[in-house]
Formats: structure tokens, C-alpha cells, sequence
């Protein structure tokens, strides 16, 4: 059986990134690395506002405002990394894969029906992924990307920087004490 690299290369590349950053935030220590642990969790557990919760919790912890917001911006941006290199593998699946090709077919049609649409993706995936409710975060976003048919780059920058502008954001408001816990 020949081993497929680009394939390995697409999928690694996104856990090597993590674990670079992983490794980073244990050597600076254990006052930085329990802290955004602590981060990291919420960032997961915290269904529909992890990121939100994620930031104000690392700056309750006593982590700098703009670490906190860049750990979180890491974090959806290597999300995005990994399913925009690895799109490829959802079409694969039997029936899930039959199912989004589907719609990628429709967004496809709408898009060649309603051409003022065409061009403005990437302006409503940064705009949906900036606004932190539920279901706009890093993987639903690259996801729509993905189906709407977009490079896989631009999905990626996009999210990115959407992540990094509400992560910030969030950050600032938490440091001025308009965002807090209680």
C-alpha cells in the first residue's frame, strides 16, 4: 500500500502547530501553563460562549488580556487549519460525504442564480464568525466556507482573523471591566 504524504503532511501539520504551542506554554512555567490549562478547558466545555468564557476566565486567572485573546485565537485558527487542509476526508465519509456534496451543489447553483452573492462570502463568514453566539465559531464557519466551495487559504485567514478581532475585542472589554464572570 502506498502511503499518500500530502495527505499525512495536511493532516499532521495542525497538531504539530499544537503541540509547538503546547510545548511553549509548559516551558514558560507553571504560573502560565496551569492558567491556560484552565483556559483551554473552558475554551471546550463552555457550550456556545467557550471563547467568550475562555478569555474572561484567563483574565480572571490572572493571565494577560492579549495572551488570553491569542491563546483563543490559536486555538480557532488550528481548528480552521485542520478542517480546511482535511475537507477532503468529510467527502470520503458514505453518506455524510454524499450529503454535503449535495449541498455543496446547491450553494453552487444559488451562487451562479444570485451573482451579487458571489464575492461577499468571505465578508459574511468573517461577520458571522465575529459575532460570538452559538454555532459561529471556528469549525462551522470553515465548514460553510469549505461547502460554499472556497479555497481553502481564504477560509482559513478568514476565520483566523475574525477569531483574532472578536478575541481582542473580548480581551479589551474584559480588561476595561465591562465583561467579567459574575
Amino acid at each position: 500500500m502506498r502511503v499518500n504524504w500530502d495527505s499525512v503532511v495536511r493532516f499532521a501539520i495542525p497538531f504539530v502547530l499544537a503541540g509547538a504551542v503546547a510545548a511553549g506554554i509548559y516551558l514558560a512555567g507553571p504560573s502560565i501553563y496551569e492558567r491556560s490549562a484552565a483556559e483551554v478547558a473552558v475554551f471546550f466545555g463552555a457550550v456556545g460562549t467557550g471563547a467568550v468564557t475562555a478569555i474572561i476566565t484567563g483574565v480572571a486567572l490572572g493571565l494577560h488580556p492579549l495572551y488570553a485573546a491569542l491563546l483563543v485565537a490559536f486555538m480557532e485558527s488550528d481548528m480552521s487549519l485542520f478542517i480546511s487542509l482535511n475537507f477532503n476526508i468529510i467527502l470520503d465519509i458514505p453518506v455524510i460525504g454524499n450529503v454535503v456534496k449535495k449541498y455543496m451543489e446547491k450553494a453552487r447553483r444559488i451562487i451562479q442564480k444570485r451573482r451579487f452573492v458571489e464575492g461577499m462570502e468571505l465578508v459574511a463568514i468573517y461577520t458571522i464568525m465575529f459575532i460570538p453566539f452559538y454555532g459561529t465559531g471556528a469549525i462551522t464557519m470553515t465548514l460553510v466556507g469549505k461547502i460554499l466551495g472556497l479555497d481553502w487559504r481564504k477560509v482559513w485567514l478568514t476565520v483566523t482573523l475574525a477569531s483574532l478581532t472578536r478575541s481582542l475585542l473580548v480581551a479589551y472589554l474584559t480588561y476595561a471591566g465591562m465583561l467579567t464572570l459574575s
